[in-house]
């Protein structure tokens, strides 16, 4: 049986008890109502304050001599239980939180998500979809609930603490994802992050203008403005609905069968020093290269089929995701930035 069915048993257990003794001392004695639960507790408690009325029927005694075993049983029973329950809480609490942080002192190379809001549970539910290792981090009692109901690794404290980004395992993780309800905290997070793992990838969450310039002065690699990115949405729904139902759906629709994808080369190996026809990307796999991503950070759109692949580019390409697959068992050594 579930604790909490246990506690409501036991709390049951009392009300039935008060019940049946102010219902006995009623029929009884005759007494009213409030005489007769006034009786029924005293004698439960045992506090000592005297009779109400004078018990001059020998029922009356016997009835209080069975409340007394009886009742004092089931009070017995009852605190028991919340002792129990209260210990078992406790208990559960720490074992839980023990595995959350054997869990996340034994990750390396995964995504810390700060903040569990709106935002944070799309993140969270994307980076589930993709089977990306993550952990969020969340003050909210509420909300760490959701998080363990849902099986997510969540880790309660304040992200803008650095005790708890390292507890985070913030030294390890490839990326950082700050969406805290303020831009002061996302600034805050990506500095301390920043300084604790120069290295990390850092995407944050910026309300303001001003504060874009401000996350990337602190070193944020990517600033997203959800009020600017959802007004660019609704305005290209709006001037060129099709072709932003094509890309959504090639980037989050599980059903969709051409989908839009990232294929990070290795610094050698396969396709590395070989042009966009030879490789046999489309001839093999069916892809489509619509733009490369070169290490220094420049974009080659619609390359042409004479452009050669370069060491740790990344192509941006249309294809069916089975052959996705295929192709990531072929160059597994080449991760993606998260990953």
């Amino acid at each position: 049986m579930e604790l909490g069915y246990r506690i409501r048993n036991a709390v049951l257990s009392v009300v039935c008890v008060l019940i049946a003794g102010t219902l006995g001392y009623h029929l009884i004695e005759k007494w009213d109502f409030m005489d007769s639960l006034y009786m029924t507790v005293i004698t439960l408690t045992t506090v000592g304050y005297g009779e109400v009325h004078p018990l001059v029927r020998a029922e009356s005694r016997i009835f209080t001599m069975v409340l007394i075993l009886g009742g004092m049983g089931v009070i017995f029973y009852a605190l028991g239980t919340l002792a129990r329950g209260l210990v078992e809480g406790e208990l559960r609490e720490i074992i839980g939180r023990k595995k959350v942080e054997k869990a996340i002192h034994s990750l390396s190379a995964h995504c810390i998500v700060c903040g569990f809001g709106r935002i944070g549970r799309s993140i969270a539910q994307e980076l589930s979809k993709a089977k990306v290792i993550f952990v969020v981090i969340e003050k909210d009692p509420e909300a760490l609930h959701e998080l363990e109901e849902l099986g997510y690794l969540g880790l309660s404290g304040d992200a803008t603490s650095e005790e708890v980004l390292k507890e985070a395992g913030v030294a390890k993780a490839k990326a950082l994802i700050s969406v805290a309800s303020t831009d002061a905290d996302n600034l805050y997070i990506t500095l301390t992050a920043k300084s604790l793992n120069p290295n990390i990838q850092v995407i944050a969450r910026a309300a303001e203008a001003a504060a874009e310039r401000k996350l990337a002065w602190a070193g944020a690699d990517r600033v997203v403005s959800p009020y600017r990115m959802s007004g660019q949405r609704m305005a290209n729904l709006l001037l060129r609905p099709t072709v932003v139902e094509f890309i959504e759906s090639s980037l989050s629709d599980p059903s969709v069968e051409l989908i839009m994808e990232e294929v990070h080369l290795p610094a050698k190996g396969d396709f590395v020093g070989q042009d966009i026809l030879s490789s046999g990307l489309r001839k093999d796999y069916g892809l489509i290269v619509v733009a490369i991503k070169r290490k220094g950070g420049g974009l080659v759109v619609n390359p042409a089929a004479g452009e050669t692949l370069q060491p740790e580019d990344v192509l941006i390409a249309l294809g069916k995701r089975e052959e996705f697959a295929r192709l990531s068992q072929r160059i597994a050594p080449a991760k993606r930035p998260y990953a």
